[in-house]
């Protein structure tokens, strides 16, 4: 099961974040991500757009790591977040959620 993806929020989010079949919980760190003014509709060219995305200059860019447990993965998580890292809020609560042994609200 996945936390999220670098498709959710509309492909905004810069992480991975799932419970690894081998053990602990893993996220995976964006390098690059979607240009927030790109619009393919709009009449500017492909050269002056590029690929519509752009590299996170911010430590740990395309690095992975991998948590013993969900609550220790939800710090991670935080502390992406404080560097600038696009991570939602509903993966750091489920990880917490699991931590607790409470079900996450439906």
């Amino acid at each position: 099961m996945s936390y999220c993806r670098w498709s959710s929020e509309d492909s905004n989010c810069d992480v991975y974040v799932y419970e690894d079949f081998f053990g602990g919980w893993t996220t995976h760190i964006a390098e690059r991500r979607k240009k927030s003014d790109f619009n393919p509709s709009t009449n500017t060219t492909i050269e002056e757009w590029g690929d519509g995305y752009t590299d996170i200059p911010l430590q740990y860019a395309g690095e992975s790591f991998n948590d013993p447990t969900p609550g220790k993965c939800a710090d991670r998580l935080e502390s992406l977040r404080a560097i600038g890292y696009i991570v939602p809020q509903y993966a750091i609560d489920a990880l917490r959620d699991e931590q607790s042994g409470s079900e996450p609200p439906k």
